[in-house]
């Protein structure tokens, strides 16, 4: 009888290992209110304000939506983004949270033109886990 509690334990850990944490969550809701250009997504998983480092330079701005332009990237042959990884890096008493992802643009016939790692800092905001920073180290356009 124990060895089978064991086994089912076992199991039930095994398969948790693969459930991404709420921090991650975000960040791949992050991904689809992108894609979806749904701006009020993005304000919901992001703080206020919002700070980017691309490629060392440092801009906070009021608001997400103030940084991005998706009209520029369309023309700069953006059709959409998708995660190849999602880690959770570190954890910190439930109120900050490290997330890495690594991605990828597409262009409107599915190819991937441009891969990025972006490193999110997340704070948990009265019970809500929000994306305060998005450090991404190469040159990548929000639309400018």
């Amino acid at each position: 009888m124990r060895l089978l509690l064991f086994l089912v334990g076992l199991i039930s850990f095994t398969a948790q290992a693969d459930v991404l944490t709420d921090p991650q969550l975000v960040a791949v809701q992050f991904f689809e209110h992108f894609n979806d250009e749904n701006l009020e997504g993005l304000e919901e998983t992001t703080a206020q304000p919002f700070t980017y480092n691309i490629n060392g330079k440092v801009t906070q701005y009021n608001s997400i939506v103030d940084a991005i332009n998706f009209d520029g990237l369309r023309k700069s042959g953006w059709a959409y983004s998708g995660i190849n990884d999602n880690e959770l890096l570190v954890i910190v008493e439930e109120k900050l949270a490290t997330v890495s992802i690594n991605f990828s643009r597409y262009n409107d016939q599915g190819i991937a033109y441009d891969t990025e790692n972006v490193i999110y800092q997340l704070a948990k905001v009265e019970g809500v886990w929000k994306i305060m920073t998005a450090t991404i180290a190469g040159d990548i356009t929000l639309g400018e």
